[in-house]
């Protein structure tokens, strides 16, 4: 019996070698488009294309130090004068990329605490404390 061969994700590596460029030129391309000649990133597009490539974002994100979610810390979830606060942070996080975890720290003194240990093992850049 064959064992079946196992599909793999392209990488950037395999972009480079379909577009005939290096690695750094793919990434340039992909994240920072404006840094490469207009026909060096249809190139790597094209490549990209054909190759099945999907970027990481979340590889990314490590690779930068960064989780690109921000915490906002509500006293009660349950107020409705909170409804169109929240919804203006999570409109603008999401403009600038960012995704928006939202927690309830009614009178729960331990959850303080699990909301500030999420900033200091980096699992959110940053937190908005309203009351």
């Amino acid at each position: 019996m064959k064992a079946k061969k196992q599909e793999t994700a392209a990488t950037m590596k395999d972009v480079a070698l379909k577009a005939k460029v290096s690695t750094a030129t793919v990434s340039r391309a992909l994240m920072n488009p404006d840094k490469v000649s207009q026909a060096t990133r249809n190139r790597v597009e094209k490549a990209a294309r054909e190759v099945g490539y999907l970027p990481q974002p979340m590889g990314r994100n490590v690779k930068r130090n960064e989780s690109r979610t921000i915490l906002v810390i509500v006293p009660d979830i349950c107020d409705p004068f909170f409804s169109e606060i929240i919804r203006g942070i999570e409109v603008t996080a999401a403009n600038h990329g960012y995704l928006v975890l939202i927690g309830d720290c009614a009178h729960q003194n331990q959850q303080e605490k699990t909301f500030i240990d999420l900033i200091i093992t980096k699992q959110i850049d940053g937190m908005l404390l309203l009351g």
